[in-house]
């Protein structure tokens, strides 16, 4: 944040004391931001942030590679994305303190419902991010399940009619051989909710490689 000087000769103005709490309500609002950006913690959601999701996410794939070339034999790792069904109309329809609030209680209930090992994140937007360690795609697929559930039956106080649901798309790196490329993972994770939301919403799909054999 940058103050500027007076020019010289000039008269400052005095600001009211409106003026003067604003201003030291914004300081503080934003000495809050530069903070949490610096523990990797994301403002709204209390979620980490992407840019240390990434990081992390590289990290453990650069280790899986590591023991595959010798003789330790990596843990298993699952993405869980998610992706908030019709977020835009809630935002057009409700205000965006709406849509808010709605990403405020799903984080927390993704933070409540993950296990202490795995790590949350929000990706962008309305999307969500869970890597769980040590869990394979049948693992991924029935906590994807159970907090599938869990959204729809939120509710909102100050929003009653509101009801919400989440399309997911999972991915394994045991799923596609040597997939421990972090970009490729998310690549198919999001492969797998595209088929998520475009077969109906409110549903998990987890990714399958096709076959170039069959045409599919």
């Amino acid at each position: 944040m940058e103050f500027g000087k007076p020019e010289r000769g000039s008269v400052p103005k005095k600001l009211s004391t409106e003026e003067v709490l604003d201003s030291q309500i914004g300081l503080l609002e934003w000495e809050m931001e530069e903070r949490e950006k610096q523990h990797n913690v994301e403002h709204l959601t209390r979620l980490q942030t992407r840019k240390a999701f990434d990081t992390e996410l590289r990290l453990m794939c650069g280790e899986i590679e590591e023991k595959r070339k010798g003789v330790e034999r990596p843990k298993e790792v699952s993405l869980i994305l998610i992706d908030l069904d019709h977020f835009k109309k809630v935002n057009d329809t409700l205000g965006h303190a709406a849509g808010d609030e709605v990403l405020r209680k799903v984080s927390a209930l993704l933070i409540q419902s993950v296990r202490p090992t795995d790590t949350v994140a929000r990706f962008g937007g309305e999307e969500l991010i869970v890597l769980m360690r040590n869990a394979n795609a049948q693992v991924a697929t029935r906590h994807a399940e159970e907090l599938r559930g869990k959204i729809e039956q939120l509710v909102f106080d100050a929003y009653p009619e509101l009801k919400v649901t989440a399309s997911f798309g999972i991915c394994s790196e045991k799923i596609v051989p040597n997939a421990t490329n972090s970009e490729t993972l998310t690549g198919h994770a999001d492969t797998a909710l595209y088929e998520a939301k475009h077969g109906g919403r409110n549903r998990v799909e987890v990714y399958q490689e096709k076959s170039e054999n069959n045409g599919t």
